[in-house]
């Protein structure tokens, strides 16, 4: 009996845990994402290297600096449903689960770094260098790039 009442007790105890965790990822999640940056770096080669930010009223900002079609500093729009699209990805991919750095043991590769900015103030970026992330960090990484390749990017005056 005893030893009954104590795997009931571990196991509510396990359960209590699974439900605040859950609710913090709810709470996480329910502030709507304000803001997407992309930042990719130089590797040994011809990586492109630019930052990319996506704002939820529209707004959108390009500084190209190597290794695309344009160089300089670009604004743009992005359509609602297009920023809608990126934050589900987001919030499906997990992002918020990350771990905040992926690393290679090897040298001159690129770097990429994703951050999200919340309504609430809340923000989380995660780093990977060398193609290190799982595969839905990747997912959302390509997501960005898709969408800032459908921008019609106006160099800044």
């Amino acid at each position: 009996m005893r030893k009954a009442l104590l795997l009931v007790m571990a196991m509510l105890g396990l359960a209590g845990c699974g439900r605040r965790n859950t609710a913090e990822v709810a709470r996480t999640l329910a502030a709507p994402v304000e803001k997407i940056l992309l930042r990719r770096t130089a590797c040994f080669g011809r990586c492109p290297v630019y930052t990319v930010s996506f704002c939820r009223d529209g707004r959108a900002e390009l500084q190209a600096e190597a290794h695309l079609s344009r160089r300089g500093s670009f604004t743009g729009r992005i359509e609602a449903a297009a920023f809608a699209e990126l934050s589900e990805r987001i919030g499906n991919g997990k992002f918020d689960r990350f771990a905040p750095r992926y690393d290679a043991a090897y040298t001159d590769a690129p770097s990429c770094t994703v951050t999200v900015l919340r309504a609430d103030g809340a923000g989380s970026s995660v780093y990977e260098y060398g193609s290190e992330g799982p595969d839905g960090l990747h997912v959302i990484q390509k997501a960005i790039d898709a969408a800032r390749d459908g921008i019609d990017w106006q160099p800044v005056k």
